[in-house]
């Protein structure tokens, strides 16, 4: 296998190798599916569920009598789009392309009003659904999984974003979906989304037909002590000279959010400095936030002046426990509780503002970084 140009990924996932740490939660997961028990995955956007999945399937995959399926629903508008996003995550997930191969699927798709088109130029066949009769969804829905299911092998999906079908048009496609997967006993799944209300509703309300059906796992920031000796090893494996305490600095800095760390220590990595110091690293910092200004300037022309002092205040803060508070109100000048509350909705409707246990944070943690900068 060829290695990666630069060991800090961005996007996707490599080898176990370029993945940092999760043990605990591999394990975990990978009980629950040898165990035959579904799973929810639960976690802010980019904190690395995708890359956890992938890494979980890669430790499956010496199993010569597995397939494994990867879909995003996220642009899923409907459950026509959701069963055109499964067929296409069947139809890729076989490794073999032969005639025979293409000619079942083939056979079996047309079943189901789709088809297997092949590429003018590469000549590489694909799934595609055409005129598909909605009324028919549903059932093509079930055909997918009994095929899965009659297959002789156990299949391992993944569905990310999962809270999209509550989106869907279409009434109950929760209880839908539950009537067909609670009887599957060679497909196992892991449903996995950023949206957590809506998946601990999903999941956790006894009126919802996907109550209890799963194990819940949360996925939180990594170890800052593991994540301190990823970066250090790949930077010394590439015999770069970087200080524990940049590290640490790094860590700090994007606040310990997996993506933003990569992005920093990516952008370290290919200046191909020998020795890397402080000041480089604050360089990057400033780098960063710089290309990224003018989309920034962007966002304030879509927020109220109410909504955009309230964001400038948590993010001086950090975490604002109680922006509602006489204290807080008065030190950013913010007017009163009803204004900040129409203003706290509207910004995580938006998803500028987050939640946690310890208050509101601005998400995206180099606007945030930018925000800072502007007090």
């Amino acid at each position: 296998m060829n290695t990666p140009s630069n060991p800090f990924l961005i996007s996707g996932y490599y080898s176990a190798e370029y993945f940092c740490d999760r043990k605990t939660e591999t394990d975990k997961i990978r009980s629950a599916l040898t165990n035959g028990r579904n799973i929810t995955l639960i976690s802010n956007r980019r904190i690395g569920k995708t890359a956890l999945i992938e890494h979980v399937f890669n430790r499956f995959r010496g199993k010569s009598n597995a397939g494994f399926i990867h879909i995003d629903i996220y642009p899923t508008q409907n459950l026509t789009d959701f069963l055109s996003a499964l067929g296409k995550g069947i139809f890729n997930s076989r490794s073999s392309k032969t005639t025979k191969f293409i000619d079942t699927l083939m056979r079996f798709f047309s079943s189901i009003g789709a088809t297997i088109v092949y590429d003018a130029v590469s000549g590489q066949p694909s799934f595609e659904l055409k005129y598909h009769d909605p009324k028919r969804t549903a059932k093509s829905i079930d055909h997918l999984f009994d095929y899965l299911e009659k297959s002789g092998k156990q299949f391992y999906i993944a569905i990310d974003e999962f809270q999209q079908i509550s989106n869907y048009p279409e009434k109950n496609v929760e209880a839908l979906l539950r009537s067909k997967i609670q009887h599957l006993k060679n497909v196992h799944f892991i449903f996995s989304g950023s949206h957590k209300h809506v998946l601990i509703s999903m999941f956790a309300d006894y009126k919802r037909p996907f109550y209890q059906s799963t194990d819940m796992m949360f996925l939180d920031s990594i170890d800052p002590v593991i994540y301190e000796d990823f970066i250090f090893r790949h930077f010394s494996n590439a015999r770069r000279q970087i200080k524990r305490e940049s590290i640490k600095l790094i860590l700090e800095w994007c606040r310990n959010h997996t993506y933003y760390v990569q992005y920093v220590c990516n952008r370290l990595y290919a200046n191909n400095s020998k020795k890397i110091n402080d000041a480089e690293v604050l360089a990057v910092f400033n780098e960063v936030l710089e290309e990224t200004k003018a989309t920034y300037f962007n966002y304030r022309n879509l927020l109220t002046d109410a909504q955009w002092n309230l964001l400038c205040a948590i993010a001086n803060e950090e975490h604002a426990a109680m922006p509602t508070s006489a204290k807080f109100m008065k030190k950013y000048n913010l007017g009163g509780p009803s204004t900040i509350n129409r203003s706290l909705n509207a910004l995580l409707d938006k998803e500028m503002l987050l939640k946690d246990e310890k208050g509101y944070f601005v998400y995206d943690v180099f606007f945030s970084r930018w925000l800072e900068k502007l007090q």
